[in-house]
């Protein structure tokens, strides 16, 4: 017995000091034959290779392996070989053709059970891994045949490990990761899946959650379109009119999409709303700078806003109210393979206004035809409903409804009433299809609908002046947009480091517009010349798209390439659009760039005959707009603070631009480059972001303006914009700023009267250069406070105060007509004070998985 425990002895030791030394190894091959290579490691450790010779001959072998284990050296070794390994008794390792097992798998919040986009993903002992993609899904290439350990790590939570079982196991592995605040020695820094208004390290792509955007103060508890205007390179301040000016973009040059399906009225009450209810949403992709070849038909950015999924998530009901309206969403999981999301809201400002909302509506309508505010209704209603058949297959199908009407009736004794009223509705069907048609193969099928339908009407009992009933002026426009699309998405992960995205998409537009009028007054003879009808234009047009997006990842640099050609059925006219982006990361530091060809088919009629009367008014080009956008950037990030500087550069040709109130567009072209600089920093309790924009903009129109450059209505030259954000015993507040540059106007000349043969005031206004002067700088302080109560029965209240316009600054919207030329003008001021509550309650079921 005492030999024997000797010779147990010696053999442990002998065990252990033979484990370190293949724990620790170091090699350097330098073009060796296979051979050669597995001949040194065996002289090293004393490891038996068993192999036939067919299977290694004519491979060869280059690298260096330093403090590496036996596994870590042969997996490297043997990647690019076809070649799997595996170990039997007595030190000896068998080699044998690999059959390129696959590791496929799903990295969510431990809590909630939202996919965790990009989640690193690595084989324990090695450097060889994978990222999951923009759902948390990934699959990993792996030579091992023996039960492996993955190490799973993203940025704010707990690294969890996970053994794969790869011996032919099609379940896929889930790998739950718990929320773990990141304490450094002054620094705490509260988990969550994006830091607040932090660009991902792409040329503008931000991806965050609306619960992150809670504490930006807007007109209820969150509000998406509010959270989107404080992002690097969009305006922040145009209350008016609506849109999102995405770096020296127009609102319809960015398109909207809403799980997939093209949304072409995406906000009410004249853009302070966003039309989709935040409560419904799961997380929002932005590309502001440039987008890549799986989108197309827009010249500025690309929004999706992705519908919350059920499956694999708690029951969550919830309701609230705020000044302007009452809102309800439920997430229901059916079962453990269907899922459905619900979201309703309703104002309630068509029988009940608050003083809030004549303060809100004033800088809208400030116009002396109108006396009153208009009567303002919307609602909009979302649904998802999503179905797993089985661990490669997901339908989703989703619908969106909303519609807004406003009234404006308007009277003045008997001398002046008028009947004039715009609505416009949304449709939009959606379904989706993924399969995983092989482990590194995957595929999506999509088809959509969108409609979008508007008309304006008005009646005028006393035009011009008649102080009799002239049978009343009637005259009615309706525009009508219908579009629907079916595209075939695909992704080949050809190796962990390449992946190839390619597909092939089928667009169909249909628009109609159409007048109608009882008669026309002609204003200078006072004359009524009947001239009942109507008339209207139909056209049809039809896009086939097709595109291919690479991805090389290395150990430094990122390289996406891309290519997307169109095709206009109607006149078989062919645009190609090249694109590439490019990431370096060196440390905490990145560097990245763009450039790329958009075109686009479709613009929007906007200006601010639109808050006077007209509906959405969309329309098609005759030949598509076209813009080539360029972009780069630094960022440095590290645990205290995130600094990024941008620059971009976007000219355009074949441009139809705004030039003037009543809604005139012309064709021109014309450039816009600027510069963005942000800074975000967490400290103790505080979290603090600003951001810089510098932006100069020129367009040029034939036989216009005297062939002189101008700046577009939205253009700022600066904006500087500013938060800070807290918590005290409980409150959460938020205060937030806004200093920019005024906006162009057109001065006037000269301004004088004439009188005709009937002795008639004629005014004649000479204009100065389009759009030459600015008005004043525009400034803006919002406070918010809100505090979230909770109860026994898992229910969640929030409730809050908004004030908008904290310090009553009064910004210059516009002059009204010729008063700029006198020093008596009138202003037109943007939004006043505005104090604002609101109060919701959501139930928290429990998860039981």
């Amino acid at each position: 017995m005492k030999h024997l425990n000797t010779i147990l002895l010696f053999f442990t030791i002998s065990l252990t000091a033979f484990a370190q030394t293949l724990d620790s190894l170091t090699f350097q091959f330098s073009d060796l034959t296979l051979r050669q290579a597995l001949q040194e490691i065996s002289t090293q450790t004393g490891v038996q290779f068993i192999f036939s010779d067919a299977l290694i001959d004519g491979k060869s072998v280059n690298g260096c392996y330093a403090g590496a284990s036996i596994d870590s050296t042969l997996h490297h070794l043997l990647t690019d070989t076809q070649i799997a390994f595996r170990h039997i008794k007595n030190g000896r390792i068998v080699l044998h053709p690999s059959d390129q097992r696959i590791i496929k798998g799903y990295v969510y919040d431990a809590e909630n059970g939202q996919g965790l986009p990009f989640a690193n993903i690595t084989l324990k002992g090695t450097d060889h891994g994978t990222a999951a993609n923009d759902q948390g899904y990934f699959a990993l290439a792996n030579h091992i045949t023996d039960p492996c350990t993955l190490s799973v790590s993203y940025i704010g939570y707990q690294p969890g490990e996970v053994i794969a079982d790869v011996q032919g196991g099609t379940s896929p592995v889930n790998v739950p990761l718990a929320n773990d605040p990141i304490m450094t020695r002054e620094l705490t820094v509260t988990s969550q899946k994006t830091p607040l208004l932090e660009l991902q390290g792409s040329p503008g792509y931000i991806k965050f959650a609306p619960e992150q955007m809670e504490a930006i103060p807007s007109t209820g508890p969150n509000e998406l379109h509010r959270a989107i205007q404080f992002m690097p390179g969009v305006s922040g301040i145009q209350e008016k009119p609506e849109g999102l000016y995405v770096m020296g973009g127009t609102p319809d040059q960015n398109l909207v999409l809403l799980d997939g399906m093209p949304i072409y009225k995406s906000t009410h009450f004249f853009g302070l709303v966003s039309a989709f209810h935040p409560d419904a949403i799961d997380s929002v992709e932005l590309h502001l700078s440039g987008y890549p070849a799986q989108y197309g038909g827009h010249l500025s950015s690309v929004m999706q806003y992705h519908v919350d999924s059920a499956i694999g998530k708690p029951l969550k009901l919830g309701a609230g109210v705020d000044f302007m309206q009452m809102y309800a969403h439920a997430r229901v999981p059916v079962s453990d393979k269907i899922g459905v999301t619900l979201a309703a809201r309703r104002t309630f400002l068509d029988f009940a206004r608050p003083q809030s909302y004549s303060s809100v509506y004033g800088f809208l309508t400030k116009n002396p035809s109108y006396y009153s505010a208009p009567v303002y209704t919307y609602h909009d209603i979302s649904a998802k409903i999503q179905y797993i058949t089985n661990q490669n297959t997901n339908i989703e199908a989703s619908s969106y409804y909303s519609r807004d009407y406003v009234d404006r009736n308007d009277t003045e004794g008997s001398y002046n009433s008028i009947s004039n009223y715009n609505k416009w509705y949304n449709k939009a069907l959606g379904l989706k299809i993924d399969k995983k048609l092989f482990p590194i193969f995957y595929s999506r099928f999509t088809a959509s609908y969108s409609e979008l339908q508007s008309n304006f009407k008005r009646i005028d009992p006393f035009p011009f002046g008649f102080s009799y009933d002239v049978g009343s002026l009637f005259f009615e426009n309706t525009n009508h947009l219908v579009y629907y699309n079916i595209k075939l998405d695909n992704s080949l992960a050809i190796t962990p480091n390449a992946k190839i995205h390619f597909g092939l998409e089928k667009q169909n537009y249909e628009l109609d517009f159409s007048h109608t009028r009882m008669y026309e007054i002609d204003p200078a003879n006072y004359n009524i010349t009947s001239n009942t009808g109507s008339y209207g234009t139909k056209s049809s047009h039809i896009i086939y798209n097709g595109y291919v997006h690479t991805e090389f990842q290395f150990k430094s640099l990122n390289l996406e390439p891309g290519f997307r050609i169109n095709r206009l059925e109607q006149n078989l006219e062919y645009s190609t659009e090249p694109r590439f982006t490019a990431n370096f990361k060196w440390n905490n530091l990145k560097l990245f760039a763009h450039w790329g060809h958009y075109h686009q088919y479709t613009y929007e009629k906007y200006g601010e005959i639109y808050f006077n009367g007209n509906s959405p008014w969309w329309n098609f080009s005759q030949s598509p707009s076209f813009s080539v956008n360029r972009s780069s950037g630094v960022k440095y990030t590290n645990p205290l603070f995130n600094i990024e500087l941008e620059g971009y550069q976007k000219s355009f040709n074949n441009l139809n631009l705004p030039v003037a109130n009543d809604g005139e567009y012309m064709t021109g072209s014309g450039s816009s480059h600027g510069m963005i600089a942000s800074l975000a920093f967490n400290w103790k309790n505080y979290k603090a972001w600003c951001s810089y924009h510098w932006s100069d903009s020129d367009y040029t129109i034939p036989n216009f303006n005297e062939g002189l450059s101008f700046p577009l209505n939205f253009h700022r030259k600066h904006e500087l914009k500013m938060m800070i954000q807290s918590t005290h015993r409980g409150w959460d507040w938020t205060i937030s700023g806004i200093l920019a540059s005024g906006q162009p106007f057109t001065p006037i000349r000269s301004y004088y009267s004439l009188y005709d043969l009937n002795n008639h005031d004629i005014t004649v206004i000479q204009q100065g250069t389009f759009n030459s002067a600015r008005m004043g700088n525009y400034s803006r302080c919002d406070v918010k406070l809100s505090r979230q109560f909770k109860n026994k029965l898992d229910l969640d209240w929030t409730t809050g105060i908004v004030w908008l316009n904290f310090l009553e600054d009064d910004n210059l919207w516009r002059y009204d007509s010729y008063q700029a030329y006198y020093s008596w003008q009138e202003k037109k001021d943007m939004l006043s004070f505005v104090f604002l509550f609101f109060i919701q309650a959501e139930f928290n079921g429990k998860d039981n998985r």
